[in-house]
């Protein structure tokens, strides 16, 4: 898990160049992906980002951490497919919200033309005694995230056919790294199982529904109402698992700063809109594994 930042600095290839602008970009688009695109009339829902308005945008994110961990090991036979993949589901994804917005405004125009005519009409027939409201029904409509996560995937294709030119028709190469191993997680488990099975809830509960927003929703994952919060979720368990296999010193608190993100998804703000989802379930009983490894003493690493 231990990631060498020196790979993020600018080397002398402008193959290695590209790479590094491409892994920038990704995660520069991966944090786009919490901005609101869609603020939704209907019900008084609001604002919603992709995670909210989109069933695939979770299995989206999943698949953008992935090829940002393939971007940082240069592991060309995976993260090539993963941003032809990933620039398809967000494809989808926007035209989705976009096609949405725009049935909204066809249906809502609809709705006013009727309304409207009805309300001239009984204007006409009471003498302008009892006039009717005009316009009530209000489209859907884009937000100003939606024309960021579109122009971030933009850059992130013009950066990849550049990486592309440099890298097939130019003929540069580069030397694939394994900063980031995915079997130490399989490591971890072994060395302490307790505390790796809570880390391996905590990571699973962001990605599935986990709260309702609104009474009208249905529950959405955690990315969709705080998007921080489940990001730093996140990032404090693969710093967990790290810990496990290289620094033990630090076990302790990284599991109370996950303990500590009760204080965001306390059940007051969850259970506010109705029963939360799977992903809360999980999300609890992964906290409670994690408290009893302190309370238990269960830190102790197998020999």
């Amino acid at each position: 898990m231990k990631i060498q930042f020196n790979n993020f600095k600018f080397r002398d290839t402008k193959l290695d160049t590209v790479l590094n602008l491409l892994l920038l970009s990704v995660i520069f688009l991966t944090f786009t992906t919490f901005l609101s695109v869609i603020y939704k009339t209907s019900f008084s829902i609001g604002s919603l980002n992709i995670y909210g308005e989109n069933e695939l945008a979770p299995l989206l994110l999943i698949s953008l951490l992935f090829e940002i961990i393939a971007l940082i090991n240069r592991n060309e036979k995976l993260f090539i497919p993963l941003r032809i993949v990933n620039s398809f589901l967000l494809f989808l994804i926007l035209s989705s919200v976009s096609n949405l917005v725009t049935r909204t405004e066809i249906s809502s125009s609809e709705i006013n033309s009727v309304g409207n005519l009805a309300s001239e009409m009984m204007s006409e027939a009471s003498n302008g005694l009892y006039n009717m409201p005009q316009d009530l029904a209000q489209p859907d409509r884009l937000l100003f995230g939606y024309s960021i996560i579109s122009i971030s995937l933009l850059l992130c294709l013009i950066i990849f056919a550049g990486y592309l030119y440099y890298r097939f028709y130019k003929k540069e190469r580069f030397v694939q790294t394994s900063y980031i191993q995915y079997r130490d997680f399989i490591a971890s488990f072994t060395k302490n199982k307790l505390l790796s099975i809570g880390i391996y809830l905590l990571l699973a509960s962001q990605f599935l529904p986990f709260n309702r927003m609104q009474v009208n929703l249905l529950p959405t994952p955690a990315f969709a109402h705080m998007p921080i919060i489940s990001l730093a979720i996140c990032i404090v368990g693969f710093l967990l698992i790290y810990s496990i296999l290289h620094d033990q010193n630090n076990i302790n608190r990284y599991i109370i700063i996950e303990l500590l993100s009760i204080v965001f998804w306390n059940p007051f703000i969850v259970f506010k809109y109705g029963a939360p989802g799977i992903g809360y379930w999980l999300y609890i009983v992964g906290l409670a594994f994690l408290a009893y490894s302190i309370l238990g003493d269960k830190l102790r690493v197998n020999s």
